[in-house]
């Protein structure tokens, strides 16, 4: 029996080890479908993050298997009918890639609002020309956060700490709890974004939420605001967040995707070929050593305590 690890990098040494005690891990990078699909034979513990799709055909070639661990907070890429079917239950995460995400945002943030990119570039060309690459400072500006739940809250405090005036849209929390962090609640999302200088994303995707941020909300911001994404793809309308970044009137930050990779024929990437004006990273909100430690061992103590394996904390 083994333990199939698909993204080697995201569980560390020492929840390898624990996962070791239900099986052979075999961590690696899989070439293709049919070495995944060969992989699965005789898996017992599938791991894996956004990058691997857990289809029904693996569940299906996979008659050992007994969890299914997720390095992710949402968990849009697993079949999980193919699982319930099977009764196999799936772990994910539920907070463990709160900070890092938070911090990945307002590093986007900062890196737009201060003309990172264009900067950088400019200087490897041999340019000194500073004064067309002055931004604006965080503090004051108006930052408006789309989804306030445990990320949303912790950019919301970060954001406060740096001064910004922060407002929310989410109509599942109330103005009570908005307060707590910090945050003044909207309660429409067309308001939220005439008004704010900046907006950060923060809501899982789902039926309600996909499209969401439609060519009209993003035609309703004001000219120079910044957009970022750390959420998930599909949520914003990347044909009009494109063209209003080529239109020059907003500045912009992307750290999720569809699909992902995205490849270089992606309108995103190809927009940020062309536009320096758009930031982009490889989905790295939760990639930090801290985050990568805390959330595979919490994966891997919950797989043990399921199969009954006793482990040491």
């Amino acid at each position: 029996m083994s333990v199939v690890i698909t993204a080697p990098r995201y569980f560390s040494e020492r929840a390898k080890g624990m996962l070791s005690l239900a099986g052979k891990v075999n961590a690696q990078l899989f070439a293709g479908e049919s070495d995944m699909l060969a992989a699965m034979k005789d898996c017992v513990v599938l791991c894996v993050r956004v990058e691997t799709k857990v289809t029904k055909a693996m569940v299906d070639a996979a008659p050992n298997l007994k969890v299914v661990l997720s390095g992710t907070t949402g968990t849009n890429h697993i079949d999980k009918s193919a699982l319930e079917a099977r009764n196999i239950p799936l772990f994910h995460l539920h907070g463990e890639h709160t900070r890092p995400t938070a911090e990945h945002s307002m590093g986007m943030l900062l890196g737009i609002a201060r003309n990172i990119r264009p900067a950088h570039e400019a200087l490897l060309a041999g340019e000194w020309d500073r004064h067309r690459f002055i931004g604006r400072e965080l503090k004051g500006l108006k930052l408006g956060i789309v989804g306030l739940g445990k990320i949303g809250s912790e950019t919301c405090r970060l954001a406060t700490g740096f001064g910004m005036q922060v407002s929310a849209y989410d109509p599942y929390v109330p103005k009570e709890k908005m307060t707590e962090v910090g945050a003044e609640k909207v309660d429409s999302l067309q308001d939220l974004f005439s008004a704010m200088d900046a907006i950060s994303l923060h809501c899982p995707l789902t039926d309600e939420t996909r499209g969401m941020i439609s060519a009209e909300l993003l035609a309703s911001l004001k000219d120079g605001s910044y957009v970022v994404n750390c959420a998930r793809a599909g949520i914003v309308d990347d044909d009009a967040l494109v063209k209003e970044i080529e239109k020059g009137r907003l500045c912009a930050a992307v750290d999720v995707f569809d699909p992902e990779p995205p490849g270089k024929e992606h309108i995103l990437v190809k927009c940020a070929s062309k536009h320096n004006t758009l930031i982009l990273t490889p989905h790295l909100g939760a990639s930090t050593e801290q985050a990568v430690e805390r959330s595979s061992c919490k994966l891997a103590a919950d797989a043990l305590k399921h199969l009954k394996i006793e482990f040491k904390e």
